[in-house]
């Protein structure tokens, strides 16, 4: 292909959300090149993924290999810690609501692979590896210059997807601002060895106390991820220290520290998700802390849906402000759900100290335990974030 070819989407970005929705467009027989600006995380990241994105995944083709690659999760609980009181749930109770009564637990590393493979099976794909320099829009095409292993390339596409990051290029490009805040607090990872499991730890453990709240998930056999928040003026060097001193103070013992890592928090939302040529999906949108996951799951609904849109306007069987209608709903989907019930779970977690507050925000995953309406209610959220795809 040379640089004077124009495919039809450009995605640059080559995360989960750029190559589901790549994916997803190559499914539809939309031309794509994907653009692999190749920023690993310091910290490999397993993600336990939400039960209600993997219907999404399943119409991808995706699933059955992700499921060969991860491991089913259904268990996952609220623990007080100062009291040791648990609050256990279990998605196989919704085994007659949904398809998939089931987390995903899976290796980014695999998730990855697995939707790379998919897309490359298909016709007109490529994955491009290089950190992108420029998007230049011209009258009927945008151009994406690369920095390849033989110098700068070029590819063109009459669409451009942003999944690219907090600092997409595609995004500044086309001037759209990503306005909002930076927190007091940074996010801090750790990679352990330990066995939770042994001291009664579910698959997914939101462990509840004003100074020690954390979330603890297991990667697999005795590894678990713990991550907590601590405030942004203490010393970044010293982290592995206090590290070791959490999970001294909430397991008695000293857990083996595998890796480490720190994210200053972040909330920011871009003021709209289309401009002429350029599309924004996942991080490239929208940015939250990383203490609890409700911005993933957005990220995979606005990659299915947008790839449903994107491709209609492709085939010229759906309208491009068709695209404005999309954007809208999914930003308004994300302010009005996801932002939200991230900054409520959050706060549940690690920011309460008053234990009659506390006692007010656990009132209805206590109810759960016993009604099961209630606990019904408590296991669908997070469903809202997929929205009403009439919408546009």
């Amino acid at each position: 292909m040379t640089p004077t070819d124009v495919v039809d989407v450009v995605v640059v970005g080559a995360g989960a959300a750029g190559l589901a929705t790549a994916l997803g467009l190559a499914r539809r027989g939309v031309s794509v090149d994907v653009v692999d600006v190749a920023r690993p995380q310091r910290v490999p990241w397993t993600e336990v993924h939400h039960w209600s994105v993997l219907a999404g995944l399943h119409d991808l083709g995706v699933l059955d290999d992700l499921l060969r690659r991860g491991t089913r999760c259904t268990r996952w609980e609220l623990r007080v810690l100062a009291s040791g009181e648990r609050i256990p749930f279990d998605l196989g109770d919704l085994r007659d609501d949904v398809p998939h009564p089931y987390a995903l637990r899976v290796s980014e590393t695999d998730l990855l692979e697995v939707l790379t493979e998919h897309l490359l099976s298909l016709p007109g794909t490529r994955v491009l590896q290089g950190p992108v320099r420029a998007v230049t829009t011209g009258p009927d095409a945008a151009t994406v210059t690369y920095g390849g292993r033989g110098g700068d390339g070029e590819v063109s596409g009459r669409w451009i997807v942003a999944a690219d990051g907090p600092s997409s290029v595609p995004r500044r490009e086309a001037g759209i601002a990503f306005p909002g805040t930076s927190g007091a607090e940074r996010t801090v990872v750790a990679i352990v060895d330990h066995d939770f499991a042994g001291h009664d730890y579910a698959e997914t453990t939101f462990q509840l106390d004003g100074q020690r709240g954390a979330v603890v998930e297991r990667i697999g056999g005795t590894t678990w991820r713990y991550v907590f928040q601590e405030p942004l003026e203490w010393s970044e060097e010293e982290a592995p220290g206090r590290i070791a001193d959490v999970l001294g103070q909430v397991t008695g013992t000293t857990p083996r520290i595998l890796d480490w890592d720190v994210e200053r928090t972040h909330q920011r939302t871009a003021v709209t998700f289309r401009r002429g040529r350029t599309v924004l999906v996942g991080d490239s949108a929208h940015l939250t802390h990383r203490l609890i996951g409700h911005s993933s799951i957005a990220a995979w609904f606005e990659s299915f849906t947008l790839a449903e849109v994107l491709a209609g306007v492709v085939a010229g069987a759906v309208a491009p402000s068709r695209l404005d209608a999309w954007a809208h709903e999914r930003r308004r989907r994300y302010l009005s759900d996801a932002v939200p019930a991230s900054i409520s779970r959050r706060n549940l977690v690690a920011q309460i100290h008053d234990p009659s507050r506390l006692a007010l925000e656990l009132e209805d995953f206590r109810r759960a335990l016993d009604d099961v309406e209630v606990r019904r209610d408590v296991l669908m959220r997070g469903r809202e974030l997929e929205g009403a795809t009439t919408t546009w």
